[in-house]
């Protein structure tokens, strides 16, 4: 609990002591409530609840410390057990949380205190000195979901954001992975500043799930921001559509715009790498690819993939690699194709096929393109071409990059 002020009592001595007491009283409340930011007036420092109780349709509250309205600072000290059982039979019910807070006389030092007691209702409370809703759940049979409330979060130490870490720990993994094999390949220079960020992300979630308290939500979210500016600027061209994917901070919905956000990001990661690869199409006697994007150019791999087409019903692998002979488009103009040697194929093994934006099944088959001369003419004309062989038109060909 909270001691807001000493309690004056008739016949009361004033003395000296007695009132540096309430001066101190004083003071502490004075600066508690002179380090909210935003200029608020109201917001969580710690919220937490026993997640195993949340089960049973118990809230019991583990942690709280709060600042209510005009910056009077509310602590609960776990002396007594602040808690309340929800009962609700109606499907999808959201159920509203609210802390009463009425005021009780303690002793403390010989000196007498007015201190806050707080409890828990349903419902607000007009008997109570305050009544504030702190927190919304949703009921799911016996259990209850949390739900974002309209209260501004001053640290991470709440439990809605449990959920956020383990999404922003799973977001870095892939945006690792997006960055190792895609954006890497196209933007070498933002990649590095990308690593950069990724390292600075890591470290201070790390940092900040031990101490949840000393880092603010809005923190985390700006450099969450920064690596989601840095990709699209970078993957986008419109400078008009870069502005529209600004996501605004909100202090009373953090919760809600950090989801936005992560959702924002995974999408980006999960989207682009189907583009790293290009396809041959048939044209007569012939199967052609061109208009290769810029990160084919930059790319550390590429592969030939080969895919049996779903609707054939033929359970065969590409057999004839010895007589495909990919080469550039001025060469196969210009040349006869007999005596074209062709891009130089190696057949690899299922373990690296997870690097590869395309699905892969049973009977498809992936070769390794080992650069030669031939690859310098592909590079040169930005196309590439070969001759339709017996059974071709049973597969599908692709030239991926990573």
């Amino acid at each position: 609990m909270s001691i807001q002020r000493v309690n004056w009592e008739n016949g009361l001595k004033l003395d000296c002591e007695i009132l540096i007491k309430s001066n101190l009283a004083i003071s502490k409340r004075s600066d508690l409530s002179n380090i909210l930011p935003f200029n608020l007036q109201k917001g969580f420092i710690n919220f937490t609840v026993d997640h195993e109780g949340l089960q049973t349709g118990l809230i019991l509250i583990k942690s709280l410390d709060l600042y209510i309205d005009n910056k009077r600072f509310v602590s609960f000290d776990n002396s007594y057990p602040l808690s309340i059982q929800v009962i609700n039979d109606e499907i999808a019910a959201t159920i509203s949380i609210y802390l009463n807070i009425t005021e009780k006389s303690i002793e403390k030092e010989q000196t007498k205190y007015i201190a806050d007691d707080l409890y828990l209702s349903t419902k607000y409370d007009y008997s109570a000195k305050h009544s504030i809703k702190i927190a919304d759940f949703r009921t799911n049979g016996s259990k209850l979901e949390a739900l974002e409330c309209d209260f501004p979060l001053l640290t991470m130490n709440h439990y809605l954001m449990d959920d956020i870490f383990t999404r922003i720990n799973r977001t870095i993994s892939n945006i690792i992975g997006f960055n190792r094999f895609i954006f890497s390949t196209s933007r070498p220079y933002a990649s590095t500043y990308l690593n950069f960020l990724l390292l600075k992300l890591k470290r201070d979630v790390i940092f900040a799930e031990k101490n949840k308290s000393s880092v603010t939500p809005q923190y985390i979210f700006n450099i969450l921001h920064d690596i989601y500016s840095l990709i699209i600027s970078n993957t986008l061209d419109d400078q008009q559509d870069i502005l529209d994917s600004i996501i605004d901070y909100e202090v009373n919905y953090a919760y809600s715009k950090f989801n936005l956000l992560l959702d924002k990001i995974e999408d980006i990661c999960k989207n682009r790498t189907i583009n790293n690869f290009v396809q041959f199409h048939l044209q007569g006697q012939k199967y052609i690819c061109s208009n290769f994007p810029e990160e084919f150019f930059v790319a550390n791999k590429h592969y030939l993939v080969v895919k049996r087409k779903t609707e054939i019903g033929n359970n065969k692998r590409f057999e004839n690699k010895n007589k495909l002979r990919i080469t550039s488009i001025s060469r196969y103009t210009n040349i006869v194709t007999l005596s074209l040697s062709g891009l130089k194929l190696e057949e690899i093994g299922d373990s690296l096929h997870n690097n590869l934006a395309i699905s892969l099944g049973d009977y498809d088959t992936v070769f390794e393109i080992k650069k030669n001369a031939e690859w310098d003419f592909i590079l040169v004309d930005k196309s590439a071409v070969f001759s339709a062989l017996e059974g071709s038109q049973n597969y599908d060909f692709f030239i991926a990059f990573t």
